[in-house]
Formats: structure tokens, C-alpha cells, sequence
């Protein structure tokens, strides 16, 4: 487990995880409050295919602020453009880039071990994207 109590410390854990591009906010807890991320780490996007997320929980210490809309779906079918560290006047911050945009500053927050988790692509549908495959 990693406590991060910096903006400094923060922004370099994102960094080494590429600010969660294309990442998933798998779960959201909220008594206690614990935020489960995700990113990809193995699979072809092909519906009905096994992916693979590597995953990590935050736990905030002290909250002092959570911006987080309740009709917000956390799901790995559900992605984040990223994970931003924020400057802020009392401890440190997270905004997670939607959408929705979801954002928790706090005084301090626990990173759990890595974990990884298996599922299944969904097939989906989308007015501004197609794939296919040729035969």
C-alpha cells in the first residue's frame, strides 16, 4: 500500500500509470469511502472477448470535498478519459474526467497493491463508431 499526501507524490503515481487514459472507475464505496480504478491491460476490444484490468483502490483520509453525481454508473463497460491531480488550498485532489467528471480532494489518500481482474467485453453499440472484420 502507498500514502500519498502530496500534489508532487500524486502527480507522479498518475504518471506511471499514464493518468489512468482510457481507464474505468470499477467502484465506488461510499461508507467507507473507496474509489476502485481500472485500466486495460489485456484484451481486443472484440464483443464477447476476455479483458483483463489492472486495478487499485483509493481510500481518501479526511474528505474534505467529493463532487460525484449518484446517476454516475461505475462499470469496466463505463470509460474515463483520465485521472488529473489537482492543486488545491487544503490537501490534495483527484478529478476524474468523464463524462461525468467526478472530483475528491482530501488530506490524504492510501493506494491499495494492484489487482488484476477478468471479465468479458460487452457488445455495444455506437452512432459515431463501427468496426468490422474482413473475411
Amino acid at each position: 500500500m502507498i500514502l500519498i499526501k502530496t500534489y508532487e507524490e500524486l502527480d507522479r503515481w498518475l504518471e506511471e500509470y499514464n493518468y489512468f487514459e482510457d481507464g474505468h472507475v470499477l467502484k465506488i464505496d461510499m461508507n467507507p469511502l473507496v474509489i476502485t480504478i481500472g485500466m486495460l491491460i489485456r484484451g481486443t476490444y472484440e464483443a464477447n472477448t476476455e479483458k483483463e484490468n489492472l486495478s487499485f483502490k483509493i481510500t481518501p483520509g479526511d474528505v474534505f470535498a467529493f463532487d460525484y453525481s449518484p446517476s454516475f454508473e461505475p462499470s469496466d463497460n463505463h470509460y474515463i478519459e483520465s485521472i488529473e491531480p489537482l492543486e488545491v488550498y487544503r490537501g490534495i485532489g483527484l478529478q476524474f474526467i468523464g463524462p461525468p467528471t467526478l472530483t475528491l480532494t482530501a488530506e490524504s489518500f492510501s493506494i491499495s497493491d494492484s489487482e488484476i481482474i477478468k471479465s468479458i467485453f460487452e457488445p455495444w453499440v455506437s452512432r459515431n463508431e463501427i468496426s468490422c472484420e474482413l473475411l
